[in-house]
């Protein structure tokens, strides 16, 4: 999942965020340490995701924390454990995701990619276990929600995958969808469950981060496809805005070309209902924020203004298209049907 740009990051220091440029570094250090890694043939695809920080998802989490609670007494050395675990999260998802979406080049040979995503599992389990050494059940607890949300992952790449070789899907619904979406970033979750057990927060705050945060990232998902949705065609990536205008087209054995898919798309509605579909999911993820999890609430009121603004955007090109073709229509000259030809016989 790419991520839309915020206006603004003032909550960061608010938040006990560390520089995410020190976590990318320490992360990378800390995989290129592990056994075999530096000589791994799958390495060079990962190290992108590695190096690269992304503030805006990788410091997400941290704004979904309850209303009065802090970091200040938190150890900092725990605190940078878990932005360094999350950081090796990040990348291994996201390395994933890429793999799953270039099924047409070649890859690192198998045994590598399986050694260096046991390396990340590792690597990442060891940086959470030492922030939450001394956590006792509440640590236990945090293992177990790790292996159900990389088992949620697991299920989206395969879905991914099942799509990018252009095998039939079942349709797919834009609840389905939504669901589908929260699944491919479940990982990212994981600071905040962890964060969670640092704090200590009370089971309902628990559960209601996390739905927020789910909202949140499947909201961010849509508007990222509505962006990519020609690249995603283009590449084979599931999206519903993908699917469901395949299915619109009638699923033709030979694809249209893309200036004939995105028209279907616009013109359709998929890409409004997209966004539609989005915007509600901010709304949502806003109705728990608002006096609850503050550091999220003006990141969310501005990524809400700005799906808005794109449906709005969206909706202007439509109707001018239809005008146009409205236009196209009525400037066609009838054909002459001879009911105005001189009847009498020629002489």
């Amino acid at each position: 999942m790419s991520s839309p740009e915020t206006a603004d990051d003032s909550g960061s220091a608010k938040s006990g965020q560390f520089d995410q440029h020190s976590a990318a570094v320490l992360a990378t250090k800390t995989i290129l340490s592990a056994p075999g890694v530096k000589a791994s043939e799958a390495l060079a695809d990962l190290l992108p995701f590695l190096l690269t920080p992304e503030p805006v998802v990788e410091e997400l989490p941290a704004l979904f924390l309850p209303a009065g609670t802090g970091t200040d007494h938190v150890d900092p050395g725990a605190m940078l454990e878990v932005a360094v675990a999350g950081k090796i999260v990040y990348a291994h998802v996201r390395w994933l995701d890429d793999l799953a979406d270039s099924l047409d080049r070649p890859l690192a040979p198998p045994g590598a990619i399986h050694r260096l995503s046991e390396a990340l599992s590792r690597e990442a389990h060891a940086r959470f276990a030492t922030a939450l050494r001394g956590s006792g059940e509440a640590a236990a607890d945090f293992f177990s929600s790790l292996a159900d949300l990389n088992a949620r992952y697991a299920a989206s790449l395969a879905i991914d995958c099942a799509f990018s070789r252009r095998l039939q899907l079942v349709r797919l619904s834009l609840e389905d969808y939504v669901e589908h979406a929260k699944s491919r970033a479940a990982p990212l979750r994981t600071p905040l469950d962890a964060l969670h057990v640092l704090i200590g927060v009370s089971q309902e705050d628990k559960q209601l981060g996390r739905s927020c945060f789910e909202l949140t990232a499947s909201a961010m998902q849509l508007y990222d496809d509505t962006l990519d949705v020609e690249e995603d065609y283009g590449d084979g990536r599931l999206s519903w805005v993908v699917a469901e205008t395949l299915r619109h087209l009638g699923d033709p054995d030979e694809h249209p070309g893309a200036d004939e898919f995105y028209e279907a798309a616009l013109l359709a509605g998929f890409i409004d209902r997209n966004l539609a579909a989005a915007e509600e999911l901010y709304a949502e993820a806003l109705s728990l924020a608002e006096g609850r999890f503050p550091g999220c609430v003006e990141f969310l009121r501005n990524e809400a203004r700005q799906t808005r603004a794109m449906k709005e955007d969206m909706a202007r090109i439509v109707s001018s298209a239809r005008r146009t073709e409205e236009r196209r229509e009525t400037s066609v000259t009838p054909p002459n049907d001879g009911g105005d030809r001189d009847d009498k016989p020629a002489l």
